[in-house]
């Protein structure tokens, strides 16, 4: 059986419109709008972008960043308009005819990213409090998907 993230590529110019040069198929999927929607600008990404994620949307859409490339974890608004939890990675740089270069984004579904837990072993400590408590836990992996 093979797997596969839900995921897509897009790369957007720096300039003060943030221009979409790129998006893959792979956006209906992850967020429900179609490429046409992106290219044509009917749809902005940083428009979908959750407000209390504004602070990682700055330094992504900044030309200024000092920082060129690297991962973050953002929650974005589907086309139905629930919440999709997204894994990224970004990568900034210079682009022919654009002054400020381009942006780069691989947004991955946190679901779709998912390992399974029984892969890795249980410590001792942690299974006697598991096994020891009547409270209710619940765990989150590194992409935030319960």
């Amino acid at each position: 059986m093979t797997w596969a993230p839900v995921e897509a590529k897009l790369r957007f110019a720096l300039d003060a419109r943030l221009t979409v040069l790129l998006v893959e198929n792979g956006i209906e999927k992850l967020i429900g709008f179609s490429a046409e929607d992106f290219l044509s600008s009917r749809v902005k990404l940083r428009d979908r972008i959750h407000a209390d994620d504004a602070d990682i949307a700055g330094m992504l859409f900044s030309p200024h960043s000092e920082i060129k490339s690297g991962t973050f974890n953002i929650r974005l608004r589907h086309a139905d308009g629930r919440i999709r939890c997204t894994r990224g990675e970004y990568r900034k740089m210079p682009a022919p005819g654009c002054v400020s270069g381009s942006l780069e984004l691989l947004l991955q579904d946190a679901k779709s990213l998912w390992k399974n837990p029984d892969a890795e072993p249980i410590s001792a400590h942690f299974r006697a409090l598991m096994e020891n408590t009547d409270d209710y836990i619940f765990f989150k992996d590194r992409n935030h998907v319960f």
